[in-house]
């Protein structure tokens, strides 16, 4: 089975297969191709990724991956990992381009310094995942409730 993050993140389709996922890509690229207004529309494959670009600046970006089906009845009595975030250099690249940076070997090299460790503190995470339990305990308690 496969599925298609847009950003880093899953969105909640599945394909059976890899050229299946490719296809529903290439759906939405041509959505966004008649709706949006601009001077040149793109899609770049860098690295089994799928970066679309509007008049040059990163827009979204999708990537297929694969998954086992049955991974959560597996998995359930387990702390195993259930997100994951992946970046890449052309991330950076994109990022740089965006300012107008010019994309060098050193403001590359830069860039992974600098970006390395940002994501490392998951405290302000944490309290958004703890923020999101209490609002499910609300819903159940006004359900309870009606």
């Amino acid at each position: 089975m496969y599925k298609i993050i847009k950003n880093n993140t899953f969105t909640m389709a599945s394909y059976e297969s890899k050229k299946e996922a490719y296809n529903a890509i290439l759906s939405i690229f041509f959505e966004i191709t008649k709706n949006a207004i601009a001077n040149s529309i793109e899609m770049i494959n860098a690295k089994d990724r799928f970066d679309f670009l509007i008049d040059g600046k990163l827009f979204a970006f999708y990537q297929i991956i694969e998954f086992d089906a049955n991974a959560d009845e597996n998995d359930k009595n387990s702390d195993s990992c259930w997100y994951e975030e992946r970046w890449y250099d052309s991330d950076l690249k994109n990022a740089l381009l965006y300012h107008e940076v010019p994309v060098t070997e050193n403001t590359m090299r830069l860039m992974r310094e600098k970006c390395k460790h940002i994501f490392d503190d998951k405290s302000v995470r944490n309290e958004m995942l703890e923020d999101m339990a209490f609002e499910i305990k609300e819903a159940i308690q006004k359900a309870q409730e009606d």
